[in-house]
């Protein structure tokens, strides 16, 4: 390995546990306004917001109410590998942060029907992204 690596038995130590703009799938996508959220922005959602499992549009997920009332929607899409769809009834929506003690890893929210929580996955999972906006203050 040789970005984005923080112990030596994964390769060369660079130092790097956050994502350059041009690694950040959100950035990419959407332009620079947009990021994937910080492992910081994930513990605010699971330690000031409601979670509560719904349905919209035929999509299970859970929709997410902050303490100022405002909400979004989270599907649960599984995820991927290579072409495979895998554990449906599960979310993991990766953050921009590699995991400190695994270079092969990064920081992710996982929720299902029954617990919302935050843990790593591998980094060549195909995991969805929940893209944040860039606060221009």
């Amino acid at each position: 390995m040789t970005k984005y690596c923080c112990v030596d038995f994964s390769g060369t130590v660079d130092g790097k546990s956050e994502l350059d703009p041009e690694d950040d799938a959100a950035y990419v996508n959407w332009g620079e306004d947009w990021r994937m959220p910080t492992y910081e922005q994930v513990m605010e959602l699971l330690n000031n917001c409601t979670w509560t499992m719904t349905t919209v549009n035929g999509v299970s997920g859970r929709l997410v109410t902050g303490p100022n009332g405002n909400t979004m929607f989270m599907p649960i899409p599984g995820f991927r590998i290579h072409e495979e769809l895998k554990d449906p009834s599960w979310a993991y929506y990766w953050t921009r942060e590699i995991y400190q003690y695994n270079s092969d890893s990064a920081y992710n929210l996982i929720f299902h029907s029954q617990a919302v929580f935050r843990g790593t996955s591998n980094r060549f999972v195909g995991n969805p992204v929940r893209a944040v906006r860039v606060s221009n203050e």
